[in-house]
């Protein structure tokens, strides 16, 4: 299996960076893809996290995704996910709660309050 990786593209000047992650994103390469995804975070005003070419992945890289997705939401930066997995780990996560990965990392936007 292929160790989990992680390239950032710059765009824009550093405003705009697209992050992809791949490989087996599994608890003993955590701490490697959480410190780039950290600096990215406090780097760049737009992100795009693209995850694919997943060969494995647990509930820590989830939880991280999830943490990633909270923390953008809290400091107001833009950011889309967007995630490729190989059938067989798509059927697992289903199977798990975890529908649709892709979405459930999205943004969520609320609507104006009505006066």
């Amino acid at each position: 299996m292929k160790q989990a990786s992680i390239s950032i593209k710059d765009h824009n000047k550093k405003k705009n960076a697209q992050i992809l992650i791949e490989g087996e994103l599994v608890v003993g390469s955590l701490h490697k893809v959480k410190e780039e995804l950290t600096a990215a975070v406090s780097r760049y005003s737009t992100l795009t996290i693209v995850v694919k070419n997943v060969s494995a992945i647990d509930l820590t890289f989830l939880q991280l995704l999830f943490a990633v997705k909270k923390s953008l939401a809290l400091v107001h930066k833009s950011f889309s996910f967007h995630v490729e997995l190989p059938d067989e780990i798509t059927t697992l996560l289903s199977r798990s709660g975890f529908a649709d990965l892709s979405l459930m990392l999205q943004p969520i936007h609320s609507s104006p309050a009505k006066k």
